[in-house]
């Protein structure tokens, strides 16, 4: 990542709940994210990410039981 172009930061719900959000700093040129989430029912998980030069994006997936 540069000051130039990098992630900001990315955040992680389980449908309506924010499960982890990571700050992210323009110092270390190529982080590492791992996010363990222990899932004890179903539903939506969304992950966003923002960018600085394209803005925020978003993903979403359904958690299903079993």
């Amino acid at each position: 990542m540069s000051s130039a172009h990098h992630i900001d930061w990315i955040e992680i719900d389980l449908d309506e709940r924010r499960v982890a959000v990571v700050d992210l700093s323009t110092d270390v040129p190529f982080p590492i994210v791992r996010v363990p989430v222990v899932l004890r029912a179903v539903g939506i998980l969304t992950a966003r990410a923002r960018c600085n030069q394209h803005g925020v994006w978003m993903t979403r997936r359904p958690i299903a039981d079993g």
